[in-house]
């Protein structure tokens, strides 16, 4: 449970943290910016694997998977990987409002 409050911590960080970084307008130093930062967060927080796809007007900007679907199989991780996150997003959907 300790790890799964901690997942939905970050997970709202980084949708708050990307809206944030992208409030003032779309250049590739910001998204260069919100990659680096995934990658530094995916490794610090010890997250195994997520994806990210950031819309701005309507168009994506940054889709891209970080780390395994499947640690044993080293399999990666997608912009089309489907995570089993059940209901949870009814959690991070409050957290985030």
């Amino acid at each position: 449970m300790k790890s799964l409050v901690k997942l939905a911590f970050v997970s709202c960080f980084i949708s708050l943290f990307s809206v944030a970084v992208f409030a003032d307008g779309i250049s590739q130093d910001r998204i260069d910016r919100l990659d680096k930062t995934l990658q530094e967060w995916q490794t610090e927080y010890k997250i195994p694997g997520l994806a990210i796809a950031v819309i701005y007007d309507n168009q994506p900007i940054l889709m891209k998977g970080y780390g395994f679907a499947d640690i044993k199989s080293e399999r990666p991780v997608t912009p089309e990987t489907i995570f089993a996150v059940g209901s949870t997003t009814k959690a991070f959907t409050s957290a985030l409002i």
